[in-house]
Protein backbone atom coordinates (compact mmCIF):
# COMPACT_ATOMS: atom_id res chain seq x y z
CA UNK A 1 0.00 0.00 0.00
CA UNK A 2 2.86 2.78 0.82
CA UNK A 3 3.94 2.33 -2.82
CA UNK A 4 1.12 3.67 -4.14
CA UNK A 5 1.82 6.69 -2.91
CA UNK A 6 4.73 7.34 -5.34
CA UNK A 7 2.66 7.84 -8.15
CA UNK A 8 1.22 10.93 -7.09
CA UNK A 9 4.23 12.25 -6.26
CA UNK A 10 5.14 14.96 -9.06
CA UNK A 11 8.91 15.47 -9.57
CA UNK A 12 8.63 18.70 -8.74
CA UNK A 13 6.87 17.64 -5.33
CA UNK A 14 10.48 15.23 -4.92
CA UNK A 15 13.20 17.99 -5.86
CA UNK A 16 11.43 20.03 -3.27
CA UNK A 17 11.35 17.00 -0.61
CA UNK A 18 15.66 16.19 -1.74
CA UNK A 19 16.16 20.24 -0.87
CA UNK A 20 14.18 20.70 1.68
CA UNK A 21 16.23 17.08 2.85
CA UNK A 22 19.78 18.08 2.00
CA UNK A 23 18.89 21.50 4.57
CA UNK A 24 17.68 19.65 7.58
CA UNK A 25 20.60 17.00 7.55
CA UNK A 26 23.08 19.68 6.74
CA UNK A 27 21.67 21.59 10.18
CA UNK A 28 21.70 18.17 11.87
CA UNK A 29 25.18 17.79 10.53
CA UNK A 30 26.77 21.09 11.78
CA UNK A 31 25.00 20.87 14.95
CA UNK A 32 26.42 17.43 15.70
CA UNK A 33 29.85 19.43 14.83
CA UNK A 34 28.82 22.12 17.87
CA UNK A 35 28.30 19.73 20.06
CA UNK A 36 31.43 18.11 19.63
CA UNK A 37 33.56 20.87 19.74
CA UNK A 38 31.89 22.29 23.03
CA UNK A 39 31.47 26.14 23.42
CA UNK A 40 34.25 26.88 21.20
CA UNK A 41 32.32 27.27 18.01
CA UNK A 42 29.42 28.97 18.47
CA UNK A 43 29.51 30.25 14.27
CA UNK A 44 28.38 26.62 13.76
CA UNK A 45 25.68 26.74 16.05
CA UNK A 46 24.22 29.79 14.18
CA UNK A 47 25.08 28.04 10.95
CA UNK A 48 22.97 24.82 11.69
CA UNK A 49 20.21 27.04 12.91
CA UNK A 50 20.03 29.08 9.61
CA UNK A 51 19.99 25.53 7.62
CA UNK A 52 17.46 23.89 10.06
CA UNK A 53 15.50 27.14 9.44
CA UNK A 54 15.30 27.00 5.71
CA UNK A 55 14.24 22.87 6.24
CA UNK A 56 11.82 24.51 7.64
CA UNK A 57 10.80 26.74 5.35
CA UNK A 58 10.77 24.53 2.04
CA UNK A 59 8.86 21.59 3.96
CA UNK A 60 6.47 24.16 5.15
CA UNK A 61 4.86 24.37 1.68
CA UNK A 62 3.19 20.67 2.64
CA UNK A 63 2.49 21.12 5.65
CA UNK A 64 0.43 24.56 4.95
CA UNK A 65 -0.71 24.48 1.59
CA UNK A 66 -1.87 27.96 2.24
CA UNK A 67 1.82 28.81 2.61
CA UNK A 68 2.74 31.61 0.13
CA UNK A 69 6.02 32.89 -1.66
CA UNK A 70 5.57 36.14 1.06
CA UNK A 71 5.96 33.57 4.27
CA UNK A 72 8.35 31.18 2.70
CA UNK A 73 10.36 33.85 2.44
CA UNK A 74 9.65 35.48 5.53
CA UNK A 75 11.36 31.81 6.81
CA UNK A 76 14.20 32.02 4.66
CA UNK A 77 14.71 35.33 6.13
CA UNK A 78 15.52 33.96 9.31
CA UNK A 79 17.81 31.30 8.42
CA UNK A 80 20.12 34.34 6.09
CA UNK A 81 19.55 36.12 8.81
CA UNK A 82 21.19 33.60 11.40
CA UNK A 83 24.11 32.87 8.89
CA UNK A 84 24.81 36.63 7.93
CA UNK A 85 25.22 36.84 11.88
CA UNK A 86 27.77 34.26 12.10
CA UNK A 87 29.89 35.44 9.44
CA UNK A 88 29.52 39.09 11.07
CA UNK A 89 30.55 38.54 14.20
CA UNK A 90 33.71 37.05 13.18
CA UNK A 91 35.02 40.07 11.36
CA UNK A 92 33.20 43.43 12.36
CA UNK A 93 35.61 43.26 15.83
CA UNK A 94 38.66 43.05 13.90
CA UNK A 95 37.68 46.58 12.22
CA UNK A 96 36.28 49.98 13.12
CA UNK A 97 33.76 50.81 15.02
CA UNK A 98 32.41 52.95 12.23
CA UNK A 99 31.94 49.66 10.10
CA UNK A 100 30.51 47.98 13.05
CA UNK A 101 27.97 50.84 13.92
CA UNK A 102 27.13 50.83 9.84
CA UNK A 103 26.33 46.71 9.76
CA UNK A 104 24.37 47.31 13.14
CA UNK A 105 21.76 49.80 11.30
CA UNK A 106 21.63 47.64 7.96
CA UNK A 107 20.80 44.87 10.50
CA UNK A 108 18.70 46.68 12.26
CA UNK A 109 16.48 47.96 9.30
CA UNK A 110 16.44 44.67 7.84
CA UNK A 111 14.67 43.70 11.16
CA UNK A 112 12.25 46.44 11.24
CA UNK A 113 11.10 45.97 7.56
CA UNK A 114 10.83 42.33 8.57
CA UNK A 115 8.79 43.03 11.29
CA UNK A 116 6.30 45.58 9.74
CA UNK A 117 5.51 42.50 7.23
CA UNK A 118 4.81 40.35 10.08
CA UNK A 119 2.72 42.85 11.15
CA UNK A 120 0.95 43.35 7.70
CA UNK A 121 1.58 47.15 7.54
CA UNK A 122 4.00 46.65 4.43
CA UNK A 123 2.97 43.67 2.98
CA UNK A 124 4.45 43.98 -0.36
CA UNK A 125 7.45 42.93 -2.84
CA UNK A 126 9.65 45.28 -1.21
CA UNK A 127 8.64 44.12 2.05
CA UNK A 128 9.74 40.74 1.64
CA UNK A 129 12.42 41.05 -1.03
CA UNK A 130 14.28 44.23 0.90
CA UNK A 131 15.18 42.58 4.21
CA UNK A 132 16.20 39.08 2.26
CA UNK A 133 18.79 41.08 0.17
CA UNK A 134 19.76 43.08 2.68
CA UNK A 135 21.02 40.21 5.59
CA UNK A 136 22.22 38.47 2.00
CA UNK A 137 24.37 41.63 1.04
CA UNK A 138 26.07 41.68 5.01
CA UNK A 139 26.73 37.36 4.95
CA UNK A 140 28.62 38.68 1.38
CA UNK A 141 30.20 41.77 3.31
CA UNK A 142 31.57 39.11 5.75
CA UNK A 143 32.61 37.16 3.41
CA UNK A 144 34.96 39.48 1.61
CA UNK A 145 36.16 40.60 4.96
CA UNK A 146 37.19 36.86 6.01
CA UNK A 147 39.20 37.25 2.42
CA UNK A 148 40.40 40.42 3.80
CA UNK A 149 41.53 39.36 7.39
CA UNK A 150 42.71 36.06 7.01
CA UNK A 151 43.79 35.70 3.07
CA UNK A 152 41.30 32.55 2.73
CA UNK A 153 37.36 31.56 2.03
CA UNK A 154 36.46 28.24 0.79
CA UNK A 155 35.79 28.38 -2.82
CA UNK A 156 32.46 26.13 -2.53
CA UNK A 157 31.26 28.34 0.45
CA UNK A 158 31.33 31.51 -1.69
CA UNK A 159 29.88 29.23 -4.69
CA UNK A 160 27.42 27.81 -3.24
CA UNK A 161 25.99 31.17 -1.22
CA UNK A 162 25.87 33.15 -4.45
CA UNK A 163 23.81 29.90 -6.32
CA UNK A 164 21.68 30.06 -3.01
CA UNK A 165 21.01 33.90 -3.53
CA UNK A 166 20.19 33.33 -7.09
CA UNK A 167 18.16 30.97 -6.83
CA UNK A 168 15.74 32.28 -3.93
CA UNK A 169 15.51 35.28 -5.92
CA UNK A 170 14.45 33.64 -9.38
CA UNK A 171 12.07 31.56 -7.41
CA UNK A 172 10.59 34.60 -5.97
CA UNK A 173 9.80 36.20 -8.76
CA UNK A 174 9.13 32.23 -10.71
CA UNK A 175 11.63 32.73 -13.46
CA UNK A 176 12.38 29.02 -13.59
CA UNK A 177 10.77 25.94 -12.83
CA UNK A 178 10.38 24.07 -9.46
CA UNK A 179 12.18 21.45 -10.38
CA UNK A 180 15.03 23.26 -11.81
CA UNK A 181 15.02 25.77 -8.78
CA UNK A 182 15.14 22.99 -6.20
CA UNK A 183 18.05 21.21 -7.84
CA UNK A 184 20.46 24.54 -7.88
CA UNK A 185 19.17 25.31 -4.76
CA UNK A 186 20.21 21.83 -2.95
CA UNK A 187 23.30 21.92 -4.80
CA UNK A 188 23.79 25.26 -3.56
CA UNK A 189 23.45 24.10 0.05
CA UNK A 190 25.90 21.33 -0.26
CA UNK A 191 28.69 23.61 -1.75
CA UNK A 192 28.05 26.07 1.18
CA UNK A 193 27.86 22.84 3.71
CA UNK A 194 31.52 21.87 2.34
CA UNK A 195 32.52 24.83 2.94
CA UNK A 196 31.28 25.90 6.20
CA UNK A 197 32.82 22.24 7.15
CA UNK A 198 36.10 22.74 6.05
CA UNK A 199 38.14 22.31 9.19
CA UNK A 200 40.55 25.66 7.64
CA UNK A 201 37.08 27.42 7.94
CA UNK A 202 35.82 26.60 11.28
CA UNK A 203 39.30 27.87 13.24
CA UNK A 204 37.99 30.96 11.62
CA UNK A 205 34.54 30.38 13.71
CA UNK A 206 35.93 28.87 16.61
CA UNK A 207 36.33 32.01 19.00
CA UNK A 208 32.85 33.27 18.63
CA UNK A 209 32.46 32.47 22.16
CA UNK A 210 34.20 35.48 23.03
CA UNK A 211 32.53 37.72 20.76
CA UNK A 212 34.43 39.82 17.92
CA UNK A 213 37.17 37.48 17.97
CA UNK A 214 38.58 39.01 21.30
CA UNK A 215 39.95 35.62 22.90
CA UNK A 216 42.43 34.70 20.02
CA UNK A 217 44.54 38.59 20.63
CA UNK A 218 48.21 37.56 20.54
CA UNK A 219 51.16 39.79 21.03
CA UNK A 220 53.26 39.03 18.22
CA UNK A 221 57.27 40.55 19.79
CA UNK A 222 56.97 41.32 23.38
CA UNK A 223 59.43 41.91 25.95
CA UNK A 224 59.24 38.49 26.71
CA UNK A 225 61.62 35.56 24.99
CA UNK A 226 59.93 32.58 26.28
CA UNK A 227 56.28 32.03 26.80
CA UNK A 228 54.32 29.17 27.99
CA UNK A 229 51.18 28.68 26.00
CA UNK A 230 49.48 26.82 28.53
CA UNK A 231 45.95 24.65 27.12
CA UNK A 232 43.18 24.55 29.62
CA UNK A 233 39.97 22.80 28.39
CA UNK A 234 40.57 23.82 24.97
CA UNK A 235 40.28 21.78 21.97
CA UNK A 236 42.94 20.85 18.99
CA UNK A 237 40.74 22.75 16.19
CA UNK A 238 40.88 25.92 18.98
CA UNK A 239 44.73 25.53 19.09
CA UNK A 240 45.34 25.35 15.18
CA UNK A 241 42.81 28.40 15.07
CA UNK A 242 45.32 30.10 17.39
CA UNK A 243 48.37 29.48 15.26
CA UNK A 244 46.71 30.40 12.12
CA UNK A 245 46.24 33.35 13.37
CA UNK A 246 49.58 33.96 15.09
CA UNK A 247 51.58 33.17 11.66
CA UNK A 248 49.33 35.20 9.69
CA UNK A 249 49.91 38.69 11.77
CA UNK A 250 53.79 37.92 11.81
CA UNK A 251 53.73 37.80 8.38
CA UNK A 252 51.70 40.56 8.37
CA UNK A 253 54.67 42.33 10.70
CA UNK A 254 57.69 41.06 8.97
CA UNK A 255 58.35 37.84 11.36
CA UNK A 256 59.27 34.67 10.15
CA UNK A 257 57.32 31.93 12.44
CA UNK A 258 59.31 28.20 12.59
CA UNK A 259 56.09 25.65 13.64
CA UNK A 260 58.09 22.71 15.27
CA UNK A 261 55.53 19.95 15.50
CA UNK A 262 56.39 17.03 17.53
CA UNK A 263 55.20 13.46 16.05
CA UNK A 264 53.06 14.88 13.08
CA UNK A 265 50.42 15.69 15.79
CA UNK A 266 49.42 18.66 13.25
CA UNK A 267 49.49 16.31 10.50
CA UNK A 268 50.55 16.67 6.74
CA UNK A 269 47.06 17.50 5.55
CA UNK A 270 45.74 19.90 8.13
CA UNK A 271 49.04 22.01 7.51
CA UNK A 272 47.84 22.29 3.90
CA UNK A 273 44.16 23.05 4.91
CA UNK A 274 46.22 25.83 6.73
CA UNK A 275 47.98 26.80 3.90
CA UNK A 276 51.40 26.93 6.05
CA UNK A 277 53.65 25.59 3.52
CA UNK A 278 52.41 28.02 1.34
CA UNK A 279 53.42 31.13 3.25
CA UNK A 280 56.97 31.93 3.01
CA UNK A 281 57.62 33.67 6.14
CA UNK A 282 56.61 30.51 7.92
CA UNK A 283 58.95 27.27 8.33
CA UNK A 284 57.68 24.06 9.35
CA UNK A 285 59.84 21.63 11.35
CA UNK A 286 58.82 18.31 11.78
CA UNK A 287 60.12 16.35 14.50
CA UNK A 288 59.96 12.40 13.81
CA UNK A 289 61.73 9.61 15.82
CA UNK A 290 62.28 7.66 12.64
CA UNK A 291 63.87 10.22 10.46
CA UNK A 292 66.27 8.61 8.71
CA UNK A 293 67.80 11.84 7.23
CA UNK A 294 68.03 15.16 9.23
CA UNK A 295 67.93 18.63 8.01
CA UNK A 296 69.75 20.30 10.44
CA UNK A 297 72.89 18.78 10.83
CA UNK A 298 74.90 21.96 12.48
CA UNK A 299 74.21 25.94 13.34
CA UNK A 300 73.88 26.65 9.70
CA UNK A 301 70.85 28.19 8.75
CA UNK A 302 70.10 27.84 4.76
CA UNK A 303 67.70 25.07 5.22
CA UNK A 304 65.52 28.15 6.63
CA UNK A 305 65.11 29.95 3.19
CA UNK A 306 65.63 27.15 1.13
CA UNK A 307 62.69 24.96 1.84
CA UNK A 308 58.91 25.32 3.01
CA UNK A 309 59.74 22.43 6.23
CA UNK A 310 62.36 20.43 7.77
CA UNK A 311 63.02 16.69 9.36
CA UNK A 312 64.68 16.72 12.65
CA UNK A 313 65.36 13.60 14.99
CA UNK A 314 63.55 13.05 18.09
CA UNK A 315 66.58 13.78 20.45
CA UNK A 316 67.36 17.17 22.18
CA UNK A 317 70.38 17.28 20.85
CA UNK A 318 69.07 17.84 17.56
CA UNK A 319 66.64 20.13 18.75
CA UNK A 320 69.84 22.09 20.43
CA UNK A 321 71.23 22.67 16.98
CA UNK A 322 67.87 24.16 15.60
CA UNK A 323 67.38 26.21 18.24
CA UNK A 324 71.06 27.33 17.50
CA UNK A 325 70.62 27.84 13.75
CA UNK A 326 67.57 29.72 13.93
CA UNK A 327 69.41 32.35 16.50
CA UNK A 328 71.77 32.74 13.64
CA UNK A 329 69.65 33.24 11.23
CA UNK A 330 67.69 36.05 13.16
CA UNK A 331 70.91 37.33 13.94
CA UNK A 332 72.90 37.67 10.73
CA UNK A 333 69.99 38.11 9.07
CA UNK A 334 68.03 40.35 11.08
CA UNK A 335 65.06 39.09 10.79
CA UNK A 336 63.05 38.41 14.14
CA UNK A 337 61.41 35.06 14.53
CA UNK A 338 58.93 33.39 16.53
CA UNK A 339 59.38 29.42 17.58
CA UNK A 340 56.28 27.66 18.14
CA UNK A 341 57.10 24.35 19.93
CA UNK A 342 53.64 21.90 19.58
CA UNK A 343 53.92 20.71 22.21
CA UNK A 344 56.09 20.66 25.72
CA UNK A 345 54.07 18.33 26.66
CA UNK A 346 54.80 15.58 24.05
CA UNK A 347 58.82 16.89 24.86
CA UNK A 348 58.63 16.16 28.28
CA UNK A 349 56.76 13.34 28.24
CA UNK A 350 59.77 11.51 25.70
CA UNK A 351 62.69 13.00 27.29
CA UNK A 352 61.87 13.91 31.00
CA UNK A 353 61.13 17.29 32.30
CA UNK A 354 64.94 17.48 33.76
CA UNK A 355 66.43 17.04 30.33
CA UNK A 356 64.14 19.83 28.43
CA UNK A 357 64.64 22.38 31.42
CA UNK A 358 68.45 21.91 31.21
CA UNK A 359 68.27 22.46 27.29
CA UNK A 360 65.91 25.52 27.63
CA UNK A 361 67.99 27.21 29.86
CA UNK A 362 70.83 26.72 28.50
CA UNK A 363 69.60 28.26 25.19
CA UNK A 364 67.82 30.99 27.17
CA UNK A 365 70.79 33.41 26.86
CA UNK A 366 71.43 33.06 23.40
CA UNK A 367 67.12 33.49 22.47
CA UNK A 368 67.11 36.51 25.19
CA UNK A 369 70.26 38.69 23.36
CA UNK A 370 68.54 38.02 20.08
CA UNK A 371 65.08 38.57 18.39
CA UNK A 372 63.71 35.05 18.28
CA UNK A 373 61.00 34.29 20.67
CA UNK A 374 59.59 31.24 21.87
CA UNK A 375 55.92 29.70 22.72
CA UNK A 376 55.51 26.34 24.01
CA UNK A 377 52.18 24.74 24.30
CA UNK A 378 52.10 22.78 27.47
CA UNK A 379 48.76 20.76 28.54
CA UNK A 380 48.40 20.76 32.79
CA UNK A 381 46.12 18.21 32.88
CA UNK A 382 48.50 15.36 31.26
CA UNK A 383 51.43 15.58 33.69
CA UNK A 384 50.86 13.85 36.89
CA UNK A 385 53.83 16.10 38.61
CA UNK A 386 51.96 18.90 38.95
CA UNK A 387 55.37 20.73 40.17
CA UNK A 388 56.59 20.28 36.31
CA UNK A 389 53.90 23.27 35.83
CA UNK A 390 55.23 25.38 38.11
CA UNK A 391 58.76 24.96 37.02
CA UNK A 392 58.02 25.75 33.18
CA UNK A 393 56.03 28.60 34.42
CA UNK A 394 58.69 30.13 36.12
CA UNK A 395 61.13 29.47 33.00
CA UNK A 396 58.88 31.49 31.15
CA UNK A 397 58.74 35.19 31.04
CA UNK A 398 54.68 34.83 30.10
CA UNK A 399 52.16 32.76 30.59
CA UNK A 400 49.83 32.78 27.25
CA UNK A 401 46.23 30.61 28.27
CA UNK A 402 44.01 29.48 25.90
Amino acid sequence: MPLQILPFLSSSILAIIFDGYVALAGGIYLLHRYRGWGRKSYFHLLLSLGFILYGLGIFSRFWFPSFTSYQFFALIYLALFSWATGFLFMVVGRFKISLAVVFSLIFLASLALYLLYLLGILNSVLGVLTPYLMVALLATGGMILLIRIHHFLPTSLLTGWSMLVASNILEFFNLASVEFLSMISATAKILFLYGAANPMFAMVGVEMSKLLRTGLNVSLITRSHVSLVKCVNTSHLRELSWIKQFTTDNSKAGIKTILVILYDIISPSELKEMRMLEDKSVHVVRVLPEAEKEDVTSEEYSFLDEKDFSIIRDDLASLGLLLSSIVNYSRDKLIPCNIVIYSLSWLIHTHGWRSVYTLLTRKMPDIKNSQVHVYMFFYPEVHEDKTILSTFEKLAEEVIVI
